[in-house]
């Protein structure tokens, strides 16, 4: 599970991850207040919902190279240039 539960303007970013819950129940994400959550080609293998939305806002979108590029620059993840060249979508 990934969640933000607590915070101001928190912000929560996957690339290419794989989110799995392994018991008879759960979500893979729980957005609450004014968290922001971007999930971009990751896989999500949960027993209720991918994600629990209180407030914040969650976008699940494909990893193509103009999207995490576009991601790393608005929220500044850090990202070389070498690691967004290298992705594979």
């Amino acid at each position: 599970m990934l969640s933000s539960d607590v915070g101001q303007d928190c912000r929560l970013a996957a690339v290419n991850s794989r989110v799995t819950i392994t018991g008879r129940s759960g979500y893979g994400a729980y957005a609450i207040g004014d968290a922001a959550e971007r999930f971009l080609g990751c896989e999500f293998d949960v027993a209720d919902h991918a994600a629990v939305v209180r407030g914040g806002t969650v976008h699940f979108g494909d990893s193509h190279r103009a999207a995490v590029r576009e991601l790393n620059d608005v929220w500044e993840l850090g990202l070389t240039e070498r690691e967004l060249t290298t992705l594979i979508p």
